[in-house]
C-alpha cells in the first residue's frame, strides 16, 4: 500500500520551506498527478479499442487449422514446433470447447 508523502515544515536560516526527504511537496503532488491522467488516458484508450472489436495482448503462434492438428498430434503423443505451454493451452481450450458442444 502506497503512503501519502508527509510535508514537513523546516526552517533552516530563517526561510520557511516544505520538503518531503528533500523533494518539494508540490513536485510529488505534480508528479501524481501526471501519473494519474496517464493512467487514466491508457485505460479510455484500452476500452476504446475494445468497443472497437480490438484484443490486446500477443498474437496467436497457430491459426485455427494448426491449432486443431497440434491437438490431435498432441492426443496422438507427437510433438509439433511449438513450446509445451502452448501446446497445453490450445489442449485446454478444445477441451473445453468440446464438453460446450
Amino acid at each position: 500500500m502506497r503512503r501519502k508523502p508527509r510535508c514537513t515544515r523546516r526552517v533552516p536560516a530563517g526561510r520557511e520551506s516544505w520538503r518531503t526527504r528533500g523533494r518539494s511537496c508540490l513536485s510529488d503532488a505534480l508528479a501524481e498527478f501526471e501519473r494519474n491522467l496517464i493512467r487514466e488516458r491508457t485505460q479510455a484508450g484500452l476500452a476504446a479499442a475494445r468497443s472497437r472489436g480490438k484484443k490486446g495482448g500477443r498474437p496467436t503462434a497457430l491459426n485455427n487449422d494448426k491449432r486443431d492438428l497440434a491437438v490431435r498430434l498432441y492426443h496422438e503423443n507427437t510433438m509439433l514446433g511449438i513450446s509445451k505451454p502452448t501446446l497445453y493451452a490450445y489442449v485446454q481450450t478444445a477441451e473445453a470447447s468440446e464438453k460446450a458442444a
